[in-house]
């Protein structure tokens, strides 16, 4: 699909591609105008509308009488596609977990900021979701994890992918923020418990359906992290900034383990439905 714009033939037709995005709605006379008085293409229409037809065919375009545009459910696989080549090359990680066969596992070093992992981990939970139809989670974090750093288009998929099903999230700590953050998860559908014991204090794990992720920081990263929800505690006006600049710019190295295994997972499910017990919300009420 996407290689009819990867290519050196395809210079033409990333081009049209191009042009619709910045003002969809073109015709063909249009944007043969447009690539013949901007790029100086010596191509005549017919192959302008010919290469147009074809995009249509490989559904890259949309048509609406004689007006162009570029098809959003291709922009947005396309994308898809693209970051997972991206985050193989980069980090060695399987394009999705979804490859894996059973009781199959991978695991990958990575350095870069403290929340690419996470982000990752969010964006394999949605295609389980998309597989299975149904997610099932539990989240075992050293930290609360500070979901007010997510753009709005990541809080849209974390919304989507945790709407429903059986979902908890139980922390370590229980520090000021971490009650906090914890609101925020509780809010998203999770059942949270803050200050649990039996939570490892030196990695996080998500379980997503059959799938297991650990995710396991420096003893350097854990110290500057617990430094900055410190400072956050303390800090009411900066607190979105600072949490902000823990995530998205605090530079970490990250050694990552995923593991398909839908016994083992069900296993952790059942535990962190035991550790939550007779929690009670943020509110002194009994959750549902």
């Amino acid at each position: 699909m996407f290689s009819v714009v990867c290519t050196r033939e395809g210079g033409l037709k990333a081009e049209l591609i191009r042009q619709l995005a910045r003002e969809p709605k073109l015709s063909a006379r249009d944007l043969h105008a447009r690539v013949v008085r901007d790029y100086s293409y010596g191509v005549t229409y017919q192959y302008v509308h010919k290469a147009l037809s074809q995009l249509r065919r490989q559904s890259v375009l949309e048509k609406s009488g004689r007006s162009y545009a570029v098809s959003g459910e291709w922009l947005h696989e396309a994308s898809g596609f693209l970051d997972e080549v991206g985050d193989a090359h980069a980090y060695g990680r399987l394009g999705s977990v979804l490859e894996l066969e059973e009781f199959g596992s991978f695991e990958s070093k990575s350095s870069g900021v403290l929340c690419e992992p996470y982000l990752w981990v969010l964006k394999q939970a949605a295609k389980i979701r998309k597989a299975s139809g149904r997610l099932d989670a539990a989240c075992f974090q050293r930290r609360a994890w500070p979901l007010v750093v997510l753009d709005g288009r990541m809080m849209g998929l974390f919304s989507s992918v945790f709407r429903d099903g059986e979902q908890y999230a139980l922390v370590s700590h229980d520090g000021v923020m971490d009650a906090y953050f914890s609101r925020l998860w509780q809010e998203s559908g999770f059942k949270t418990k803050i200050g649990v014991r039996a939570v490892s204090k030196v990695s996080d794990l998500f379980v997503c359906g059959d799938f297991v992720f650990q995710l396991v920081h420096s003893a350097g990263t854990r110290k500057a992290w617990d430094t900055f929800y410190d400072v956050l505690a303390e800090e009411d006006s900066r607190g979105l900034w600072l949490a902000h600049k823990l995530a998205c710019r605090t530079q970490a190295s990250c050694r990552m383990v995923v593991t398909r295994n839908a016994e083992f997972a069900c296993q952790l499910r059942l535990k962190a439905k035991a550790l939550y017990g007779d929690a009670v919300d943020f509110d002194g009420a009994t959750p549902r």
